[in-house]
């Protein structure tokens, strides 16, 4: 008897241990959503409109909604909805943008806004983002 409570204590403790352990995600924008206000070019990829692309969207808002982003004049859908999950920012800033962690001075693990077919977005703290539009990534602010 004592065997057996001790063999259940142990899988209850595995399993809660390994749902702990799973990368959250979310269906919705949650901490994502509002008005930001872009306020710091953060870089360039390798194609973009450089420094006057770049000053055009200084002063610019960006809006998320669970339904969409609206920024520069432009609105996405997106077509399987939002995801929000912790990544190695790391590792995604440099697939997506071809940018360095050091550079962007973002958590080395961060909250990632993703769909198919929208700018990702990723969060930096309570009260800024970071993104990229036509090659230009910038840091906006809540």
């Amino acid at each position: 008897m004592m065997s057996r409570l001790l063999f259940l204590g142990l899988a209850f403790y595995i399993g809660m241990s390994t749902c702990i352990a799973q990368e959250p995600k979310l269906s919705a924008p949650g901490k994502f959503e509002g008005e930001w206000t872009v306020d710091n070019i953060i870089g360039y990829g390798g194609i973009s409109g450089g420094p006057p692309e770049a000053k055009r969207l200084l002063g610019k808002t960006l809006r998320i909604t669970s339904d969409g982003i609206d920024f520069n004049g432009e609105h996405c859908h997106p077509n399987n909805n939002f995801t929000v999950h912790v990544v190695d920012t790391a590792s995604r800033l440099k697939a997506d943008y071809d940018a360095n962690l050091d550079d962007i001075r973002i958590p080395p693990k961060t909250l990632l806004l993703d769909s198919e077919n929208c700018t990702t977005v990723f969060r930096m703290d309570d009260f800024s983002v970071v993104f990229g539009w036509d090659g230009v990534m910038v840091r906006a602010y809540k």
